[in-house]
């Protein structure tokens, strides 16, 4: 109602790409995605993420509150906790959060990037 949540539809990936970097963090509730491209993205642009625990992107961000933030759909509140969450956290603990996304989104998709080199 304030305007501080955006669905967004399909987006162009330039513009995409300055969505998320103009962004606190990104929400990705997904509940059956494996390896959303909406995550990776996120996380190599190093900003924070809050995923849900029922898809696959929990695995990419691996510890909460440190590479992004892991919430449960079966618990009530769990998702608005982590959103205030990100709301209260400190431009400080955002790049912090931010970095280790960086390192872990690359530390799983390294090979990704380095394929080129094997064809």
């Amino acid at each position: 109602q304030q305007g501080l949540l955006k669905f967004q539809g399909n987006t162009p990936q330039n513009e995409l790409i300055k969505e998320i970097k103009a962004s606190r963090a990104v929400v990705i509730p997904s509940l059956y995605e494996n390896f959303p491209n909406t995550c990776i993205m996120s996380m190599w642009l190093a900003k924070p993420v809050i995923v849900s625990k029922q898809g696959g992107q929990a695995e990419m961000v691996m510890e909460n509150g440190k590479n992004g933030y892991i919430f449960d759909h079966t618990i009530t509140g769990d998702l608005e906790e982590k959103i205030i969450q990100v709301l209260n956290d400190s431009e400080d603990v955002l790049k912090i959060l931010g970095e280790n996304a960086h390192k872990r989104i690359y530390s799983l998709c390294i090979f990704l990037a380095n394929r080129r080199k094997y064809y």
